[in-house]
């Protein structure tokens, strides 16, 4: 099970403090909320590489860098419609989100396909 939790940030955080949770949590991405729960964006190794492209400091707010229109998946979606959502867009990772877009789970590809090779054994 995927401790989604621990990359959830806030837009106050520091460009430092995501690279340690990209690091530490090797989910490839950190989701960025208010204080709400509810998703502001989302931060990947893309992201960081072009923060430092632009010479960004590493106290440098993640609301400075952070991908302000991220895809995510609504909680009421089957986790095939979440992987064909995925594959449609070459995620590798996607936040799933309620109807008032607060943050209740994270996905990822590898873990999907997992379980879709669970259910569909090679015989």
């Amino acid at each position: 099970m995927i401790e989604w939790q621990k990359v959830i940030m806030k837009e106050n955080d520091t460009l430092q403090s995501a690279i340690e949770v990209l690091n530490s949590q090797a989910l490839g991405i950190v989701i960025v909320v208010d204080t709400n729960g509810h998703i502001l964006g989302t931060i990947t190794d893309g992201d960081v590489r072009r923060a430092l492209l632009r010479h960004c400091e590493m106290n440098c707010h993640l609301k400075e860098i952070m991908y302000t229109k991220p895809i995510v998946a609504n909680s009421s979606l089957s986790k095939e419609a979440i992987l064909s959502l995925m594959r449609k867009h070459k995620l590798l990772q996607i936040p799933i989100v309620d109807q008032h877009n607060k943050v209740v789970g994270l996905e990822t590809v590898s873990d999907l396909l997992a379980i879709e090779s669970q259910d569909n054994p090679v015989v």
